[in-house]
């Protein structure tokens, strides 16, 4: 029976997931939930979640994730081009990932403060906009047999890398992080859901680039600045109490 309730002890103080110390007791690997307000302002606007795992004192690991689309969001997401085209239904649809590798810096992260971090972190984006327009149909360079309306897409693709510095500030478990970053991101842009002999007339112009039916890609320099708000869960210190 002792083996029993030393694992029932064990339990009790917390297992793997805490450790005793003179000033309480401490989550050796919180979890922090966090919203990006910013998100809501971007011109491709997502309501965005992330969350953050702190494996060790120094690192942690944490995910970002963002949809939004005309349905949901405040804003008139409608683009139009100088060609025969007009966006249809509710304007256009993203989806963004955001995945971060953390190392704090000094002595690591502080369950009372917070702490300044190094990252790196992959971009994700898709945006896609529904369009009613005329496509030539049989063509043969600029030249085409007819022209007939349909409903496609345009689309963008974006991967980056970034190099990020920031602060997290901890205050009885709601949090505040800021950042900042610069790097790399590739754009690669075309219209999708066209026949195989389709072509939308030149000189249209989509996200800032002028496409046909050939794939745009485009490499430049990239920069990410923003804040999130959030809360810590299972971090901070309590106070043990005893009668």
């Amino acid at each position: 029976m002792r083996p029993f309730f030393l694992g029932l002890l064990w339990l009790l103080s917390g297992g793997p997931g805490y450790a005793q110390k003179p000033e309480g007791w401490v989550r050796r690997h919180p979890v922090f939930l966090k919203l990006s307000p910013l998100t809501l302002l971007d011109p491709n606007s997502t309501y965005q979640v992330a969350g953050e795992y702190l494996f060790s004192p120094r690192w942690s690991v944490q995910q970002e994730l963002g949809y939004g689309n005309g349905r949901i969001l405040f804003q008139n997401n409608n683009q139009r081009g100088n060609g025969l085209w007009t966006p249809v239904g509710q304007g256009q649809e993203v989806w963004r990932s955001r995945t971060e590798v953390r190392r704090y810096r000094n002595s690591g992260w502080d369950p009372d403060r917070g702490g300044r971090y190094l990252a790196a972190e992959v971009l994700l984006k898709r945006l896609n906009v529904p369009i009613e327009g005329n496509v030539g149909r049989e063509c043969i360079g600029e030249d085409c047999a007819y022209f007939q309306r349909l409903r496609y897409r345009a689309g963008k693709d974006v991967y980056g890398f970034h190099l990020k510095i920031g602060k997290q500030i901890l205050r009885n478990r709601w949090l505040f992080d800021s950042y900042f970053g610069l790097g790399l991101r590739q754009v690669y842009a075309a219209y999708r859901d066209l026949p195989g002999d389709g072509r939308v007339a030149p000189g249209e112009q989509v996200f800032s680039v002028s496409l046909d039916s050939v794939p745009t890609d485009n490499l430049r320099p990239s920069l990410t600045l923003g804040f999130k708000v959030g809360y810590a869960v299972g971090a901070g210190r309590t106070r043990e109490t005893r009668e």
